[in-house]
């Protein structure tokens, strides 16, 4: 069975989901809820969930907040053991849905895993990481930096999940030294790229030339691409309604496991734009 190591944000996410429009300043009435959530620990918990080897590198703190954290995931099937936990509390994630559930703005205190730094590999500095690794641009750019030269991915299958178009720049020194894959949404790409882009082939097919051996770029409701050796194949999302938070990570987990299932890049694509549609109606990943 392929393995597979999820490395980057674990925290609490407190979700408000407006069910009045919005704008800045305003107070509306609306509904918040609190859960697990990180990009590395969604993106962990969605593959478990489909039966897959999954290992997570993360940094909680030592309270309440992360015991819960662990339980819960090695509760979903996920491989905790080189956890770290440090003295500081638990990372926080706040964000503001708006009615349609789109995102309106959002906060990641992201504190606990940026102090963790090199921290988060003594369990598997020995031997490296082999298989399926996924980092997420949570790491800070000391952390990413350090791994661009470090022997612990020479034998992986190296994926960049980025977190945010503030975050995403911090992958570029393995971008374009390590030919990974990467994950990115529209906003990301081009924040990445030197030029403006606005449709997700244009953008996955730069991201290819910057140094990506694949790229998946997605653009809200509109085509998603997936380009690979200088080809690239697109497709639309299913129409759905519903919070968005966590629908890339359900995306990026559907797309993995649907191509260590050996399945076409078009149908490993469709797969995963099902699991986010899926994620955003509440519904089980298919």
């Amino acid at each position: 069975m392929t393995s597979i190591t999820c490395i980057g944000a674990s925290h609490w996410d407190t979700i408000a989901q407006a069910t009045h429009p919005i704008r800045p300043s305003d107070d509306v009435p609306g509904q918040v809820v609190r859960r697990p959530g990180g990009v590395a620990y969604n993106i962990a918990r969605a593959l478990a969930a489909r039966r897959l080897k999954v290992q997570l590198l993360t940094a909680v703190g030592a309270d309440a907040d992360g015991d819960i954290l662990i339980n819960e995931a090695q509760l979903a099937g996920i491989d905790m053991r080189h956890a770290a936990r440090l003295n500081h509390t638990t990372d926080q994630y706040v964000a503001i849905e708006g009615i349609s559930g789109d995102l309106f703005g959002a906060v990641a205190d992201a504190r606990c895993l940026e102090q963790a730094g090199m921290r988060l590999f003594d369990g598997v500095m020995e031997k490296g990481l082999g298989g399926i690794v996924l980092l997420d641009s949570n790491l800070t750019l000391s952390t990413l930096d350090t791994l661009v030269s470090s022997p612990l991915l020479r034998r992986a299958d190296v994926r960049l999940v980025s977190a945010s178009p503030a975050k995403v720049t911090r992958f570029m020194g393995l971008l374009t030294q390590t030919s990974p894959m990467i994950y990115a949404n529209l906003a990301e790409a081009n924040a990445l790229l030197p030029g403006t882009y606005r449709e997700a082939t244009a953008a996955a097919l730069a991201l290819c030339d910057m140094g990506a051996r694949a790229a998946l770029v997605t653009h809200g409701a509109g085509e998603a691409a997936y380009a690979d050796g200088g080809r690239v194949i697109a497709a639309s999302p299913p129409p759905v309604r519903g919070g968005v938070t966590g629908a890339g990570d359900a995306l990026i987990a559907g797309h993995v496991a649907a191509q260590i299932d050996g399945r076409a890049d078009w149908d490993a694509l469709n797969a995963g734009l099902r699991a986010a549609a899926n994620h955003i109606s509440g519904s089980r990943p298919a």
